[in-house]
């Protein structure tokens, strides 16, 4: 087994501690948030930090990268203060990762990657038609974390879009059904096999 110290992370590569680091915690989901500006600009962007809050009130958090340079992302929502969280399948991994790009405010990653953004009357941020599911968010707060100068986003779920077929009757998703994508570090996706379910664990 291979040792790194604090010492040896730190003199890693730049890349190959990012690599390192975000492999670490293991799968992760990966989502594209769509977002449009004040200004009518749309914008779609991937993310692997989408998180789970709770879900009496139903919340997601996700975290954004050091605030030091301009995320547009975190702007729209600031701006408008809604957004859509947007499941990605395997047909859709190309063009995902391909939205991580800096493209200028100006430019709709949507037609940039080749991906169809719908409106929906419940929310003015656009969803990315090609997910089985779709999350529409109003933004609830935001939380500056100071050690590494990166924003806990927290969001409540408005409403849900959710193709049929994945739905299973207690409401549970079929993700391996969807075709849904996970992450491993900041390059890699992979698809998932369910292995088994259980039932709700009790003493």
């Amino acid at each position: 087994m291979q040792h790194f110290t604090r010492a040896d992370i730190d003199n890693l590569h730049k890349y190959e501690r990012i690599q390192l680091i975000n492999s670490c915690p293991g799968f992760k989901s990966a989502n594209l948030i769509g977002t449009i500006s004040a200004n009518g600009n749309e914008n779609c962007a991937i993310f692997s930090s989408v998180i789970h809050m709770g879900s009496n009130p139903p919340m997601i958090g996700y975290l954004t990268r050091p605030a030091r340079v301009e995320r547009n992302t975190f702007t729209n929502i600031k701006e408008t203060g809604f957004y859509t969280i947007n499941a990605i399948t395997k047909s859709m991994i190309e063009a995902a990762h391909q939205s991580s790009a800096k493209y200028p405010a100006d430019v709709s990653e949507f037609e940039a990657v080749g991906l169809k953004s719908q409106y929906r009357d419940c929310c003015p941020a656009p969803f990315v038609a090609e997910s089985p599911i779709s999350m529409a968010l109003k933004l609830v707060e935001s939380h500056h974390i100071q050690a590494n100068d990166t924003i806990l986003i927290v969001g409540e779920i408005t409403d849900l879009f959710i193709n049929e077929d994945i739905l299973r009757d207690d409401k549970s998703l079929n993700l391996q059904e969807a075709d849904i994508v996970t992450i491993g570090g900041v390059d890699a996706y992979h698809s998932a096999e369910l292995i088994q379910r259980f039932e709700h664990a009790t003493l």
